[in-house]
């Protein structure tokens, strides 16, 4: 089966890192489907021959310009039925922030509390699981 990774960036002052992808064709195994632009965590398909984490590190590094340590023991995982979801948490160590051009509108830090706020235009999977991690972190 599939998989997406997203990792979710927690920075400074507990600010998480988002980015803003541009509206596109998506192709997942067995489903193609109009991508619109949201804000979301940064994440990709992973390649037959990646780990998890090096899915992570290379989407992350790709979108937001920054280079990042994955935390061992925090993973979300859903199942979307033709694929499974898995969020990563990470921490940035390098790199200058930037928009990868080709994909992504807008990177930038937010209070962790945007996730909460049922106005602010991210995926709904994203948010959910953007939660779901910064819960486990707190435990």
């Amino acid at each position: 089966m599939a998989a997406y990774i997203n990792v979710l960036i927690l920075g400074e002052f507990n600010q998480i890192l988002l980015v803003k992808e541009r509206g596109r064709n998506e192709i997942l195994p067995g489903k193609e489907f109009q991508k619109p632009s949201k804000w979301g965590m940064p994440g990709g398909v992973k390649e037959a021959d990646e780990e998890e984490i090096d899915t992570a590190l290379r989407e992350a590094t790709e979108e937001t310009g920054l280079f990042e340590e994955i935390e061992p023991g925090i993973r979300v995982e859903e199942d979307a039925g033709d694929h499974i979801n898995v969020t990563l948490l990470g921490h940035p160590v390098g790199g200058k922030l930037k928009t990868s051009s080709s994909e992504t509108m807008s990177c930038r830090w937010f209070p962790q509390k945007i996730l909460w706020d049922g106005n602010f235009d991210i995926y709904s999977s994203h948010r959910r699981r953007a939660q779901r991690v910064l819960k486990k972190l707190r435990k």
